[in-house]
């Protein structure tokens, strides 16, 4: 039995997206957060480290010692990240993201997510949220309905793997059409 194969460039961005002739996803598609991104995050950690040695060095331990406390796991932590990047992956079936350390998350099935939008804590910061219907442990605990009210979604991905929010959303969307064949409801 052949498969037919079908090429075609994702609207929201441009990325190339193989489809099977059963309308399946040929390849999962693996988004990487930006290098520049990692590089400025680790260098403005190390300065900030810095000036707190200079500052501990400088007659003032405590107020040191509290800046390396706090800002030596932070370089330690955009250290790792430049060696292990922030990943997500798209397949047939769902979504799924490895943040720091390479840990991935649980499957996010595409038959029950919905509602994918871009989130700013802060300036500068963007988050895609998502409502999930599923079994999934600290989705439905007593602050989940504080991150539903704050955010709009059940969960959230830690990047946005170097595409605007609004390019992630619309490749979200347009990969979970061709894998299931229509949005799914709004979730109650």
């Amino acid at each position: 039995m052949s498969v037919c194969i079908r090429r075609y460039r994702s609207t929201a961005c441009g990325i190339l997206i193989t489809m099977t002739d059963g309308g399946r996803l040929a390849e999962p598609l693996v988004l990487v957060e930006p290098r520049g991104r990692r590089i400025r995050l680790f260098l403005l950690s190390l300065i900030v480290l810095a000036a707190c040695v200079i500052v501990l060095v400088a007659q003032q331990p405590v107020v040191g010692w509290i800046g390396v406390a706090f800002f030596g796991p932070g370089a330690l932590v955009f250290g790792a990240n430049l060696v292990v990047p922030g990943r997500l992956e798209l397949t047939s079936e769902g979504i799924r993201f490895a943040g720091i350390y390479g840990r991935w998350s649980p499957l996010f099935e595409w038959e029950r997510c919905s509602e994918f939008r871009p989130w700013s804590p802060e300036r500068g910061t963007t988050v895609i949220t998502f409502r999930y219907n599923g079994d999934l442990p600290g989705l439905r605990g007593r602050l989940s309905g504080l991150s539903r009210r704050t955010t709009g979604g059940d969960t959230s991905m830690p990047s946005t793997y170097g595409l605007s929010g609004t390019a992630l959303v619309h490749l979200l969307e347009e990969w979970q059409q061709h894998c299931v064949g229509e949005h799914p409801r709004s979730i109650e």
